[in-house]
């Protein structure tokens, strides 16, 4: 019979020790937000763990900032591989010094005050993208809130039109528009609005169809909106 349980009631830390405290073989099974974490144990040791692609002690990393979650154990459960050599107590103090050594890089990386963060999400829309080099979210204050990385070669025209942008959507009277389009010599870009807050600036290489513009900007807001 399967042990089950929530992160609510037990630490994702003192869960991944219990198989150890006990000597227990078997297979522990983690769900939080969608996403699932395989650990499994031979008389106590944990020898492999998995989250989606990423195996071995990668996995601790990701999990021990885990607070809600439905898990369970189930004995019996043998390993697939061995990914996992260390000792559990030497993995668990790791992944924490790990999580804690990330963290304050990703603090000291952090985008300096006034400059604009940038987003990972647009960043992989426009990369797919046919038609799109840029990318940004617009709010109706006119503040960009995110954008993808400006392309080197045109990335100071996109920076003054992106401005241009700004002020229009920060002065225009009422509700923002829902759909602009400029066609110039220099870029080719559409404005669609994702709320009745925000709007997503798209920049095309110049001589794109007009035509394709709205196609491809559907495509970007529908996959923004999933996320949203």
């Amino acid at each position: 019979m399967a042990l089950t349980g929530t992160l609510r009631d037990v630490s994702i830390v003192s869960l991944l020790q219990f198989p150890n405290t006990g000597k227990r073989s078997g297979l522990i099974t983690v769900n939080s937000e969608g996403r699932k974490a395989s650990f499994y144990y031979d008389t106590g040791r944990l020898v492999h763990a998995v989250l989606g692609h990423v195996t071995g002690e990668e996995v601790l990393v990701e999990v021990v900032d885990w607070t809600d979650g439905e898990f369970t154990f189930d004995t019996g459960v043998e390993p697939p591989e061995v990914t996992i050599e260390k000792d559990l107590h030497r993995c668990i103090m790791w992944a924490l010094k790990e999580r804690d050594e990330r963290k304050k890089l990703s603090e000291e990386q952090a985008p300096p005050q006034g400059q604009i963060p940038r987003s990972q999400k647009l960043e992989k829309l426009v990369s797919e993208s046919e038609s799109f080099v840029y990318a940004s979210l617009i709010d109706a204050g006119g503040e960009v809130a995110c954008s993808s990385s400006l392309p080197g070669e045109t990335s100071e025209t996109i920076t003054e039109l992106q401005k241009s942008v700004s002020a229009m959507l920060a002065s225009y009277p009422g509700s923002i528009p829902r759909r602009l389009i400029v066609d110039d010599e220099k870029f080719s870009m559409i404005c669609e609005a994702i709320t009745d807050k925000r709007v997503m600036m798209a920049v095309a290489e110049p001589g794109t169809r007009m035509g394709i513009l709205p196609i491809a900007a559907a495509k970007l807001v529908e996959a923004l909106k999933k996320d949203s």
